[in-house]
């Protein structure tokens, strides 16, 4: 059986607030019924909810959202797949023949995240939109003392009725958010989709580095890891202080393992490069220049993320894998570069 605390527990290392916290335990119970990966039928669906909390509808209903508001709850994901720019039909009930027919989803905005319009653009916008998100779920919870188990039961109290409301659009709508769930609770829904997940051994600035990680070539994954482990560790012991450095520090950091990596594994490194499977907007490093801010614009650009003191933890984190993979990819792009200006001698 899962120890279903370890969500909570691990939420919290990254500073989320205990509303936000309650807040992803009722989503993780709002979806809980939607394959997950290899999952294909009823019978793997029922083996990993069996690890976790369970609950007796009929007996548990009116305990659980007796307190609430699930209107709020309705509209919070609903606006949520708005905001992710989620496209789905609903099913229409018609009352009578003469009355306006009932949706049970209305995927608009609504105005509980925010009162803008905004909607995911890239990798931190998605964190922004969902943390806010989970924390509006999360509020009542904390207001009425729910305990993580009770939110949980409650998504699958309410996943229950909107199921069996609208089957398909349910599904559909569930599983949607889950593929673009931001890197820390990604994986923390890891953990409940995969109850042997362990991310304590973790390094912090590790867990969203091999999510994220997750998405790139399977070869290129292995390699960078193998490199933040030759920047983070020496002779198997975690360098003193390196955990702690501010974003420009750990930018050096990372260029001098960058070289250092090179001279140790210069094969393997031109091998993969040669292939492009990084990405090709970090610069080459050069000698006598400071690419710091032009890796800071890439990482700005295009998922998001820019460096400040006033940043949530998860963000400094996130930022900090994102740094490992850029230098990773300007260390391809650099050996790229050599191997052009040989090929012109």
């Amino acid at each position: 059986m899962f120890d279903f605390d370890n969500v909570p527990r691990f939420l919290k290392r990254f500073e989320y607030s205990e509303a936000t916290t309650l807040g992803f335990c009722y989503f993780l119970g709002l979806t809980a019924l939607v394959a997950k990966g290899e999952e294909t039928t009823v019978t793997d669906i029922q083996s990993r909810l069996a690890q976790l909390p369970s609950v007796d509808i009929d007996a548990e209903i009116d305990t659980l959202l007796g307190p609430l508001d699930d209107r709020d709850l309705y509209t919070v994901f609903d606006e949520l797949v708005w905001r992710f720019r989620g496209e789905f039909e609903p099913r229409e009930i018609k009352v009578s023949e003469t009355a306006e027919p009932v949706f049970v989803y209305e995927f608009r905005n609504h105005g509980r995240i925010f009162s803008d319009s905004r909607e995911v653009s890239d990798l931190h916008s998605a964190e922004e939109i969902f943390s806010e998100a989970m924390r509006m779920f999360g509020e009542p919870f904390v207001e009425s003392g729910y305990d993580p188990v009770k939110c949980f039961k409650t998504g699958l109290i309410i996943a229950n009725l909107r199921i069996h409301a609208d089957t398909k659009t349910s599904h559909a709508s569930f599983a949607f958010v889950e593929k673009f769930l931001p890197l820390v609770f990604g994986a923390a829904h890891r953990m409940a989709r995969a109850p042997f997940i362990d991310w304590s051994q973790h390094l912090d600035v590790q867990v969203p580095l091999q999510v994220f990680l997750t998405g790139v070539n399977p070869d290129l994954g292995e390699m960078i890891w193998a490199y933040q482990s030759h920047f983070h560790y020496k002779d198997g012991n975690l360098k003193p202080g390196v955990t702690e450095l501010n974003d420009l520090d750990y930018m050096a950091g990372c260029k001098e393992a960058a070289i250092t990596f090179f001279e140790k594994y210069p094969t393997q490194c031109i091998e993969l490069a040669s292939q492009k499977f990084h990405w090709n907007s970090f610069s080459p490093l050069r000698n006598g220049f400071d690419e710091r801010g032009a890796i800071l614009d890439v990482l700005h650009n295009t998922l998001g993320y820019s460096s400040g003191e006033n940043s949530s933890y998860s963000d400094q984190c996130t930022r900090k894998a994102l740094i490992l993979f850029g230098y990773f990819c300007s260390l391809c792009e650099t050996i790229l570069l050599e191997q052009g200006k040989t090929q012109e001698q």
